[in-house]
């Protein structure tokens, strides 16, 4: 046998043993497959859920105790009596559960009033009234109108997932992850402030106030229009100087606030902020404590802000007289039911014989 036939055999023992090696090793490592299985691809993983981020920067830790006077009254909010208190309001960073990135830019050059409603997840009535006879998107005397509904959580998982679905089909529900509660309320003043400075600059004007309100949208935007001076103040029912609860709901204790009187705030039932106002009143919640009574924690911030408050009788902090007439001229009446909403629009609608509206 010659040297080349030994080491031609030599390497084609070196291939077959190699074959019969990977072959054993396939048999060890697959499992069988019988006769009626096909090969399946695997099913896609299930997505993880969403995790929902803070939108913009934390809040620089700077709060500090601040004093502020009016031409009436020296103000002192001392900050280790707020984080004694109402620590959480102090430590809150608006983290939002619904995204609303591009809500305020708008295809159009006409100005922007954003309409924001307080709300809560059980008032989807509510919501549904306002809805259904104007809370849609619009142009109405050349500014475009938009309506949005401020919302905190609440632990019925069921209804969170009913409010979530809500938003789903309708796409105008801001809602921050703290819990609802009468306090908290100051948390939707003071995330609503970061959201508009950071993601509404294009907002002309900004109306906030509750979902159970005649709103009348048409009357907001001719008072933008018509009134003197309107992007230089606050506007709404202006409540001057009122005495301090020291006991009931609104109970505000002597440590928190020594001073008898409250500042100028306007009535939380509903106000027209104008957008150039927002960067200094977004400034002043970077620094200010958070106080727990959110109209009066906005006329804090005002003050702090230096911009002022102009009142009008037409911002009605409560039910006016059944005068239709009125309504029509009104741009917000605090206090209804929700079927009794509906039905005030559907009076609203019929012909009515009204004086001209200034």
């Amino acid at each position: 046998m010659s040297r080349a036939f030994r080491v031609s055999l030599v390497m084609l023992l070196c291939v077959l043993c190699g074959f019969f090696y990977k072959k054993v090793g396939q048999l060890t490592r697959e499992p069988r497959i019988s006769s009626n299985e096909t090969h399946q691809p695997l099913p896609p993983k299930e997505p993880p859920p969403p995790s929902f981020l803070p939108i913009s920067e934390p809040y620089p830790a700077f709060r500090e105790t601040t004093i502020l006077q009016d031409e009436a009254y020296t103000y002192t909010l001392n900050l280790s009596q707020h984080l004694k208190e109402f620590a959480y309001l102090q430590n809150y960073t608006c983290r939002l559960l619904t995204s609303k990135e591009g809500f305020c830019q708008t295809n159009h050059g006409d100005p922007l009033l954003v309409v924001a409603m307080k709300s809560h997840a059980t008032f989807g009535d509510r919501r549904a009234v306002q809805r259904a006879n104007w809370a849609y998107e619009r142009l109405m005397y050349n500014y475009i109108v938009k309506p949005l509904f401020l919302l905190g959580t609440v632990t019925d998982g069921k209804l969170m997932s009913m409010v979530l679905k809500e938003e789903e089909d309708f796409q105008d529900i801001l809602m921050w992850d703290f819990t609802e509660s009468h306090h908290n309320l100051a948390l939707k003043e003071r995330c609503f402030l970061e959201w508009l400075y950071h993601h509404c600059k294009e907002a002309a004007f900004i109306f906030k106030g509750d979902d159970d309100e005649f709103l009348n949208p048409s009357a907001m935007v001719r008072y933008v229009q018509k009134t003197p001076n309107v992007t230089r103040t606050i506007h709404g029912n202006i409540q001057r100087h009122l005495s301090v609860d020291r006991q009931g709901r609104n109970q505000v204790s002597v440590e928190l606030l020594s001073a008898a009187r409250l500042p100028l705030f306007p009535s939380g039932g509903g106000y027209i902020m104008p957008g150039q106002v927002i960067p200094a009143l977004y400034r002043a919640s970077l620094r200010l404590p958070v106080f727990p009574l959110d109209d009066v924690y906005l006329g804090f911030l005002a003050l702090a802000a230096g911009v002022p408050f102009r009142h009008d009788g037409r911002f009605h902090s409560f039910s006016v007289r059944e005068d239709l007439c009125m309504f029509r001229e009104a741009i917000m009446v605090h206090g209804f039911l929700a079927k009794n909403l509906q039905n005030l629009w559907v009076r609203m609608r019929k012909p009515i014989s009204c004086d001209a509206i200034a």
